[in-house]
């Protein structure tokens, strides 16, 4: 079994597990992305609608696993055959979710809607607040400037993908080359950044005040903290793309930068799954807000929100971990051809 093979496999078995227990996470009165009743996931028709789930992500998961192995490791292993895999298991995964939310919407009640007073004074959400956010961008405007300086002390050929043996992915040194691989990982960064930042100035707010405004606010804290981190981690790899590409240790070097990016993430993924969705299973003595105060009607298929009366660019997910996009906002639409503009520039080069 080659590392790809595996890599898949573990893919597989872990999208399957996560959407198994994403029911569990979110927040109280919202069920499959349905406003129900506080008690309706204990009820029996609860119950039975959370087996049936559950047993379709089952079902879904083995057919990924049995797809998987009878293509054999040498094509399941290959790019767009893998990716495909995937992509295959999360679609069967979303249409399972999709059944199961069906089966909720007769249950469905009226969100609260209710508002609470004026919002507590803002919290910094984290040490040195925009200053750091920006870190990254500015890394990699210096690694831009150190390659036109250094320009003859980087390699005839740079590696544009490592993997677990050393780099086996190329491009040469020329100047278009150089410009659309900084491109390429700055658009990375500015993604992950442009979502930290509106994590600080455009989420929607579900709680404002008390204990469940608090309990928000270290949920968003360490989704903020997260993308940050692994933010500055990507962009420290870029001079040892650059520069050190050829040198024995370097290898070791950028594997041990990835173990720290994947340790990282599932370090910060499993403290916000233990919080639970908007810090909503931390302990507090108050009764937080039911549901996520807006109406099922603005969530197509309670995956995707249009509110274009909403000026806020985030929100959090109804079914699942962490925030969508509200796609009734203007910018989310340049954000989405940007996302494409950077897909069509790994494209070139990754070629």
């Amino acid at each position: 079994m080659n590392s790809a093979f595996a890599f898949l496999l573990v893919v597989e078995l872990m999208a399957g597990l996560i959407f198994a227990v994403l029911p569990k996470v979110s927040r109280p009165g919202l069920y499959f992305a349905v406003t129900v009743p506080e008690k309706f996931q204990s009820s029996p028709p609860g119950i039975r609608i959370l087996r049936r789930f559950r047993a379709g992500v089952l079902l879904v998961t083995l057919a990924a696993a049995a797809a998987l192995f009878g293509l054999g490791p040498t094509r399941a292993a290959a790019g767009v055959v893998g990716f495909l895999l995937i992509l295959a298991q999360v679609l069967a995964l979303t249409a399972v979710f999709l059944f199961a939310r069906h089966a909720t919407l007769p249950h469905a009640i009226e969100p609260e809607t209710s508002r609470e007073g004026p919002a507590e004074a803002r919290p910094a959400i984290i040490p040195g607040g925009t200053a750091v956010m920006v870190g990254p961008l500015i890394l990699m405007a210096l690694f831009a400037l150190a390659a036109a300086v250094f320009w003859n002390h980087i390699p005839s050929r740079i590696p544009v993908h490592w993997g677990l043996s050393g780099p086996n992915r190329w491009i040469g040194r020329t100047s278009g080359s150089i410009a659309i691989f900084f491109l390429s990982n700055t658009g990375i960064l500015a993604l992950l950044l442009f979502m930290a930042f509106g994590l600080t100035r455009a989420v929607g707010r579900i709680a404002r005040t008390g204990e469940s405004g608090r309990a928000e606010t270290r949920f968003r804290r360490v989704s903020i903290l997260l993308l940050v981190t692994v933010s500055y981690l990507i962009a420290l790899q870029t001079p040892i793309f650059l520069f050190v590409s050829t040198e024995p240790w370097a290898a070791t070097v950028m594997n041990l930068i990835g173990a720290v990016i994947l340790l990282t993430v599932v370090a910060g993924v499993a403290a916000l799954f233990r919080m639970g969705q908007g810090g909503s299973r931390l302990p507090k003595r108050e009764r937080g807000p039911l549901g996520d105060r807006r109406a099922d009607r603005l969530w197509k298929w309670g995956l995707f929100y249009v509110n274009p009366d909403d000026p806020a660019f985030l929100v959090e997910k109804r079914f699942g971990l962490g925030y969508t996009i509200n796609f009734g906002n203007r910018w989310t639409w340049v954000i989405l051809a940007a996302i494409v503009l950077l897909i069509v520039a790994s494209l070139v080069i990754l070629r």
